[in-house]
């Protein structure tokens, strides 16, 4: 928008001030009609006359007002410069051209984030002790809950397993050897692939947009 700069000591007092398109609306965010489309107001033929800019809200000073600022003045000096390619007949705004990607953009950031927390996850345990306890008795110790506290096969085997575990400590030259309750098995987990050809569909994702 050219305006004036009445406070400029140079020799060219003319400027141009920068509007965002998010500012040029309908007045109240209403629907529009036929000669007022998205704050662009035209005449019959379809040519811009005026636009309808929302003042500034910050700090939530103009919030809600919007100004009338016609596209000549009426000596025919522009009074406002709307710049954009159009694509068709009839366009008064410009189109973004990321509208047709902004679904797999958003994809994209979703599938990184989640390949994220798989990585974590996979990281987080190193080993893990296997038991050799059986179905049954599984269910047996599961089911044990209608018995008293002191009497739950479940309360004992639990407490059985901490105490074995407390009580050895089992080291050789300061180094602590694992000494497993009967039937437990220690088993190292290898860092698995993260990648799980990750790396190829991201690169497919990109091309797909940038293209």
């Amino acid at each position: 928008q050219p305006v004036w700069d009445t406070e400029s000591t140079q020799l060219f007092r003319t400027r141009f001030k920068a509007v965002s398109p998010k500012r040029v609306d309908t007045p109240g965010h209403g629907i529009g009609n036929r000669f007022l489309r998205a704050g662009v107001e035209v005449d019959r033929y379809g040519r811009a006359v005026a636009y309808h800019i929302c003042e500034d809200d910050f700090p939530f000073s103009g919030s809600g007002r919007w100004e009338r600022i016609p596209r000549e003045l009426p000596t025919g000096r522009p009074a406002m410069l709307h710049i954009f390619e159009p694509v068709e007949d009839g366009q008064t705004r410009g189109a973004n051209q990321f509208y047709s990607v902004m679904e797999r953009l958003k994809m994209l950031d979703s599938l990184q984030a989640t390949q994220l927390q798989s990585a974590i996850v996979k990281a987080m345990y190193a080993a893990t002790i296997e038991s050799e306890l059986d179905t049954e008795k599984a269910f047996e110790y599961i089911a044990g809950a209608p018995q008293g506290q002191k009497d739950n096969p479940l309360i004992n085997i639990l407490d059985k397993f901490s105490t074995w575990y407390d009580t050895n400590h089992v080291t050789l030259g300061g180094v602590k050897i694992p000494h497993l309750f009967p039937g437990d098995d220690l088993k190292l987990q290898t860092a698995q692939d993260s990648d799980n050809g990750f790396s190829a569909l991201e690169q497919a994702l990109l091309r797909y947009i940038a293209a």
